[in-house]
């Protein structure tokens, strides 16, 4: 079955299905109850009421596209969405059923639980706020645009966490919010884990906790900013980059913990993995100095490996780390250590899932779209953290290159050709700009052109001739500016991706001319 590949054929999925249920569902619910109850007081009872509606003709199609299926064979994917799945209550001591729950197939994980209510339910309201209040917000919303959806958002996000706190809310609210407290409660209790996403909604409006933990476990803060509330399809459709974002099937199994070579087999067998990368784990740190700050750069080891299902695993070991010496002299030492210890590694998963897998090029995995899309060449994983897939390389720095004895690697000669770069000599290694390396080095490069193009943004118009790329419209073209932006392209590992690049191309071949051999 084909994945909804980004947030725009979601839109488009979810405003199909919408159409859909207009169209033609909800005129032959309409016949049905012509037919079967026609007395007046019933009238809209059964759309209205019955959940189970809007649960098999808007939300099961919502998060089809999403990529949570529960309608797919074993041989084209396995269910990952598990329709009334049961749980035993920890404050009743009961059976109860989630309305979905969302599971990572290979380890049973929970991922994700959907409740959802009857179309006639309403979003809350504040019992202690006037109605004056909210009609006067109201109409200062009365305009559509994004920052009123997000204002309005707010507002709700607000209201949903003051009930969580034990504040007084309309209609059954306060009743949902107990009952998903006892499911998220119950869950982790069996599953020893959190589900990472939980939904309410009643297929109009849509109401997305982000952080499930502190919204319903014992010691959540019930933050109001990770609590998302879409008020209506509209808002859907506007935002569902948002959606699409935090809630995307792929999304949210890339939060997988990394796992050590020897829990493997317990999460995974061998015949279902179909691929298997180097990367590496970056930490930037901008180490104080006495009189300024220099760059450190730390590095962890790390194999992805890709399932069957489309399921990324990153595999690590703990506390085995390393440090680029500020020593160019040291780089190819440093080098050769990454090296063996990520073949090593690599070494010790193939036969640990007997697995024969090896790494195809960086080039290939940029043109493989559905890898790339799902595991991005170099994606943030925290505040100054970096994962970066070097593919059938183990350092995004080649220990060799032609370009070698370049002069551009040094200001001064690029000032005598007169490209020098527009932001001076490099003579320390910087934090601003971020530059590991100096002039004169040959893995520095002071060009202009070349800095100049390498930060340039990437957006919609240029996009098609920059090629598949990590960084999203409006990030610099580099795929590493965010912790390097003076590196030598050729002494890259993605030189081969950016260096082949319509737009790049030209502008590297015409500045990198004097190789070290003829």
């Amino acid at each position: 079955m084909n994945r909804v590949r980004n947030a725009n054929q979601f839109s488009l999925e979810f405003r199909k299905t919408i159409d859909r249920y207009q169209e033609i569902f909800k005129p032959q619910i309409a016949r049905l109850r012509e037919e079967y109850a026609t007395f007046p007081e019933e009238e809209g009872l059964v759309d209205e009421s019955l959940e189970i509606h809007i649960r098999s003709y808007v939300i099961n199609a919502l998060l089809a596209a999403l990529n949570w299926r529960i309608d797919t064979s074993p041989e084209n994917d396995l269910p990952n969405l598990v329709p009334e799945a049961p749980v035993r209550s920890v404050s009743r001591g009961t059976i109860r059923f989630l309305d979905y729950l969302g599971i990572e197939r290979q380890t049973d994980k929970p991922l994700l639980v959907i409740e959802v209510k009857r179309p006639s339910s309403n979003l809350p309201q504040d019992a202690d706020r006037s109605r004056k209040m909210v009609k006067s917000i109201q109409k200062k919303m009365k305009f559509e645009g994004i920052d009123v959806i997000s204002r309005r958002s707010n507002l709700l996000a607000d209201l949903i966490s003051s009930g969580l706190k034990g504040n007084a809310l309309t209609g059954e609210w306060g009743s949902w919010l107990d009952d998903l407290r006892d499911y998220i409660r119950s869950v982790n209790k069996k599953a020893k884990r959190t589900p990472k996403r939980v939904v309410i909604t009643n297929g109009k409006w849509f109401v997305l906790f982000l952080d499930p933990g502190d919204a319903f476990l014992e010691h959540g803060m019930c933050s109001s900013d990770k609590i998302l509330v879409f008020e209506r399809k509209e808002d859907i459709l506007n935002l569902s980059h948002l959606i699409f974002q935090h809630l995307e099937h792929q999304k949210v199994l890339e939060q997988i913990p990394p796992l050590n070579p020897g829990e493997l087999p317990f999460h995974v067998a061998g015949q279902n993995i179909n691929r298997a990368l180097h990367g590496i784990r970056l930490q930037y740190i901008e180490q104080k100095g006495i009189y300024d700050f220099s760059p450190v750069i730390k590095l962890a080891i790390v194999i992805f490996l890709r399932t069957q299902f489309g399921i990324w695993i990153r595999v690590e070991q703990p506390r085995n780390e390393y440090q680029i010496p500020h020593d160019a002299n040291l780089i190819p030492k440093h080098l050769d250590e990454i090296r063996q210890r990520a073949e090593y590694l690599l070494e010790t998963v193939k036969s640990t899932l007997s697995i024969p897998n090896s790494p195809p090029s960086l080039q290939t995995h940029y043109v493989d779209t559905e890898a790339f899309e799902s595991l991005p060449g170099v994606c943030t994983s925290g505040t100054d953290q970096f994962l970066l897939v070097t593919s059938n390389r183990t350092h995004y720095l080649k220990r060799e290159s032609p370009f070698s004895k370049c002069p551009y690697h040094d200001w001064v000669g690029c000032n005598h050709a007169g490209v020098a770069s527009n932001r001076g000599a490099i003579l320390n290694r910087s934090v601003k700009p971020r530059a590991f390396f100096i002039s004169g080095e040959m893995y520095h490069c002071a060009h202009r052109d070349i800095t100049e193009a390498k930060a340039s943004q990437i957006s919609a118009g240029n996009r098609p001739r920059c090629g598949a790329r990590s960084g999203k419209d409006g990030d610099a073209f580099c795929e590493i500016w965010s912790f390097e932006s003076h590196l030598c392209c050729r002494f890259c590992a993605f030189e081969e991706v950016c260096c082949e690049t319509e737009v790049f191309q030209p502008i590297v071949n015409r500045s990198c001319s004097a190789p070290s051999s003829p």
